[in-house]
Formats: structure tokens, sequence, C-alpha cells
């Protein structure tokens, strides 16, 4: 839902909030958690229109590589490389 809504698509993230309640609800006989109404509660209140801007790519963290850093070595010297002009072919 967060990611649709940063997105832009705001509908579609209300659909997913809903499919979700309704799959707990038929599923289980359960709620949605706090956090999740109120995230849903957020998109349904935001106005019509108004978009919400993500934070620009530097600005995000990069998420962790579990069990990659061989090749993220790798792919950083590789890319330092083709970088300096010394890329393979």
């Amino acid at each position: 839902m967060r990611a649709l809504t940063l997105a832009g698509d705001r509908a579609a993230a209300l659909r997913v909030a809903d499919k979700l309640a309704q799959a707990l609800r038929e599923s289980l006989n359960a709620e949605v958690s706090e956090e999740t109404a109120r995230l849903a509660a957020r998109i349904r209140d935001t106005r019509v229109g108004r978009r919400v801007v993500a934070a620009p790519p530097d600005a995000r963290p990069r998420p962790p590589l579990v069990g990659r850093s061989v090749e993220l070595t790798t792919l950083v010297a590789a890319w330092q490389r083709a970088r300096g002009g010394r890329g393979r072919s």
C-alpha cells in the first residue's frame, strides 16, 4: 500500500487495503493490525490530487544484500573500472 501511494496510485493502494481486510476476515476471521488500519486511513484521508513524493534515490538507504558480499565486491570493482575507462570487453 505504501509503495503504491508513494508512486501516486492511491486507488490501487486502497484496493489492496480492502482486499487484505477481506481476505483476513474470510480466511482467518481476523482484522488488520492497528498499524495497517492507520496506514489505510491515512491513504483514504489524503486529499485527491495531492501526490506524496518519495525521497530522492540518493537519500534512500541501500537495502542489504544478505549473503552476496562476494558478488557485491565484484560488481563494485567492475563499476569502478568502467567509470575509470578501464572496462573489459
